[in-house]
């Protein structure tokens, strides 16, 4: 196993393509390094009645593996292991488990192939999100070595790094938002799980909530972002909807609440078409007011920016 040549390539592809398509490449090369027939590679939150999935990449195992598994999960003792060591790999054969694993759990893995698994888990600590890849073999006899086991944990962490390399990679930039802030993105789920982030993110959210440890946004800010408007403005920060994805995720934004915050709506309209060259006149046709009304919302705008040029009045709006 040639574990330098291994992230190499791994770190080569993961702007190569989105997931799955990622994620589907990264498993092939694995297997040139640690060959099996089947993988599982997903993120979870622990419940009592076991792991409640948000992502899941299935390599070569159909949809309903999943389904058949939802009635025994919470007597998995595998994945009750797992989370107790986050970082270990565990190698497990279902010969060996009989005495120790439940009947029902032993039945589901045999009908999959599951006959030797070697699983690792991590705990992303800011997020409290775990992240598994399992990965099975189908035949009994051909148990995982301990070389094996060691080289799937040293990799673990760069599988997450580099998965969540590749998901920031292809969403979209922010929206148009004041310059020079700190800005951080994230993919977010119906609930509101965050599946992918920017390193910025958990700062940024836990200036608005101070203790927030995820991996579900603030309330507030999911309520906020999926409304009508799609955008948070709280006291520190300012959270917005830049596009929904095809799997039904959200992409959000998020960045420290600027001066130009304070202003209404029709204050940075106007301000953003003076700034760009045009009259007080034109302004007012465009907007179907009057001349008096524009320059008293730029006064009101420059009062509350502290700037008094046109030129600074610039600085402070979105690109």
């Amino acid at each position: 196993m040639n574990l330098n040549q291994f992230l190499l390539d791994l770190y080569r592809l993961a702007p190569s393509a989105p997931s799955p398509e990622f994620s589907g490449a990264v498993l092939e090369r694995l297997k040139r390094e640690l060959p099996f027939d089947t993988a599982l590679w997903g993120t979870f939150t622990g419940t009592p009645q076991g792991p409640r999935p948000h992502w899941v990449y299935l390599h070569a195992l159909p949809d309903e593996m999943l389904r058949e598994y939802e009635p025994v999960k919470h007597l998995d003792v595998l994945n009750a292991k797992l989370i107790a060591n986050p970082g270990r790999t565990t190698a497990m054969s279902l010969a060996r488990a009989q005495r120790t694993a439940h009947p029902d759990v032993i039945a589901h893995a045999r009908r999959w192939g599951m006959e030797n698994t070697l699983a690792t888990v991590a705990l992303e600590s800011p997020l409290n999100l775990y992240t598994i890849v399992s990965l099975y073999r189908r035949d009994a006899r051909r148990l995982y070595s301990e070389r094996e086991r060691r080289f799937k944990q040293m990799i673990l962490a760069h599988l997450v790094a580099a998965w969540h390399m590749n998901a920031m990679r292809f969403l979209d930039a922010p929206e148009a938002e004041p310059r020079g802030l700190l800005r951080a993105r994230a993919r977010i789920d119906a609930l509101g799980v965050i599946h992918n982030a920017d390193a910025g993110l958990v700062d940024l959210l836990r200036r608005e909530v101070p203790g927030w440890t995820g991996p579900v946004v603030p309330p507030d800010v999911l309520a906020a972002v999926r409304g009508g408007r799609g955008r948070y403005d709280g006291r520190q920060v300012v959270v917005s909807s830049v596009r929904a994805l095809h799997d039904r995720t959200l992409v959000i934004s998020a960045r420290p609440r600027a001066p130009v915050d304070a202003l209404s709506e029709r204050e940075r309209e106007v301000s953003r078409e003076f700034a760009a060259g045009k009259t007080h006149k034109e302004i007012a046709a465009l907007f179907g007011t009057s001349p008096a009304t524009v320059r008293s919302q730029l006064q009101a705008a420059y009062a509350k920016l502290g700037v008094r040029t046109k030129v600074d009045l610039g600085k402070h709006l979105p690109d």
